[in-house]
């Protein structure tokens, strides 16, 4: 990540926070000005799900201060915040989600190395002769949840499973994965959470992300050395795999904000 330095609104000359020096350098004014609670009249705070500890909350506490960012902990996710917590905490603010959710972007279709399709199918209905799984083996994920109680997995041919809408593809196996926080377009950490080496560094991707994207993307080192898609998720409810837990506040400040903004 780039040089995090003190940045300035060129309007009203509010110190806007502690920001990537690279990042705030390329934005427009519109944009710098945007950023700036005195412009905006807005200053959105972290709100954290009350309860058990997690990395999420260790970096809010430890570093958003230092960001000059606020935050506050509550049992109900309050509006016009940044939520930090499970998936139902976070989806509490958020309007209705549009399915299929997209955990495979268009965009990343040639990073997918497998073909991925959906369908409702399961269940008693399984039966039907035009159900994937009939066919054979598939991984299966759920196309309508960001978490449920169906765990993402490969499902034998002919196997039972509750009647749903799900993604399914051939099953592919990864040896390393790694977790990459992109806000607008911009690349801001990567984290590694599972495989035989954590000390790996994340693999240089040389995606061009669109300006406008905003996730926790999830790509994987498959047998062959290909690198893989895995998934990708809305800026929520994400899993902290970093080191630098002011990096993980930024990014989930920052895509947060966008991310609500386009909805």
């Amino acid at each position: 990540m780039e040089h995090i330095g003190s940045v300035y609104c060129p309007k009203c000359g509010t110190h806007v926070g502690k920001l990537p020096i690279y990042w705030w350098d390329n934005l427009t004014e519109t944009d710098k000005q945007s950023e700036c609670p005195n412009c905006q009249n807005k200053n959105m705070k972290f709100c954290l799900q009350s309860g058990e500890s997690s990395r999420e909350k260790i970096a809010i506490f430890s570093s958003a201060p230092k960001l000059g960012y606020e935050f506050v902990t509550s049992k109900i996710c309050m509006p016009n915040c940044i939520p930090i917590g499970d998936v139902e905490y976070c989806e509490s603010i958020l309007p209705p989600k549009e399915t299929p959710i997209d955990f495979y972007p268009e965009f990343l279709k040639e990073h997918r190395h497998r073909e991925i399709g959906y369908s409702t199918f399961g269940g008693v209905e399984g039966d039907q002769t035009d159900s994937p799984i009939k066919r054979k083996r598939l991984f299966l994920k759920k196309a309508n949840e960001w978490k449920s109680d169906f765990k993402s997995r490969i499902v034998e041919w002919n196997e039972t499973i509750p009647y749903d809408f799900y993604y399914y593809s051939d099953p592919i196996e990864f040896v390393q994965e790694w977790r990459y926080y992109i806000a607008e377009g911009i690349q801001i950490t990567t984290g590694w959470y599972d495989g035989h080496d954590e000390d790996e560094p994340a693999p240089e991707l040389n995606i061009k992300w669109p300006d406008t994207f905003n996730a926790a993307v999830d790509f994987g080192r498959l047998k062959d050395g290909r690198i893989a898609l895995v998934e990708s998720h809305a800026p929520f409810a994400c899993g902290w795999y970093g080191d630098d837990h002011a990096e993980y506040v930024f990014w989930q400040y920052e895509a947060w904000k966008r991310y609500i903004q386009r909805l």
